[in-house]
């Protein structure tokens, strides 16, 4: 396993439960999260709350009319990037293909593109690494390594028209975005 699988296995453990409407020794607030060094709480407007602590796992807080698929989405976005944060991980906002063996990352505001790129490269043959979140690891300066985030690539209705992109089921249902198979397969 590597270092960031370890993480992942033991982090990424999932309870439900009440959360706090605030962290302690908060370093950072905002309407909508709050981030301090050993804890990331995430509350939405529909109500949905996720609490990830450093060495506890994440809690979430789901309210019956918010769908599983909606939680899902969070904790592949938002609460994946505040973990690898958190332990020693950079997240980049970013999509990236594997072309002669080197990363090639795409980043940019929600809605610039970056996903559809790299759906259209896919159908070229450029095989997907990571879409919406892609994490370094900085820990040797000399060999920055890239690793995969989430390998399902989320497109605008109108995006697949473009890319060639095989349409999936939709992300959230008032929204018009739907998963994608990389047509090029992933790259390991």
């Amino acid at each position: 396993m590597t270092a960031l699988s370890d993480l992942f296995a033991r982090e990424f453990t999932l309870a439900y439960g009440q959360i706090p409407d605030s962290l302690t020794n908060a370093v950072h607030e905002v309407p909508t999260f709050s981030i301090s060094k050993k804890a990331f709480l995430l509350k939405l407007p529909n109500r949905l709350r996720f609490l990830y602590e450093k060495g506890k796992g994440i809690t979430v807080s789901q309210p019956d009319d918010v769908s599983d698929a909606e939680v899902t989405l969070f904790l592949n976005g938002s609460v994946y990037g505040a973990i690898v944060w958190l332990n020693g991980y950079v997240p980049l906002h970013a999509s990236a293909i594997v072309h002669g063996g080197v990363a090639h990352a795409f980043t940019g505001t929600s809605g610039a593109g970056k996903s559809t790129l790299v759906a259209a490269l896919g159908a070229k043959g450029f095989p997907l690494l990571a879409d919406d979140i892609l994490v370094l690891d900085l820990s040797n300066p000399d060999a920055i390594m890239c690793h995969p985030g989430h390998k399902q690539i989320k497109l605008w209705d109108d995006a697949f028209a473009l890319t060639g992109a095989r349409q999936g089921s939709q992300v959230r249902p008032e929204v018009e975005k739907f998963y994608a198979d990389p047509l090029s397969g992933l790259a390991n």
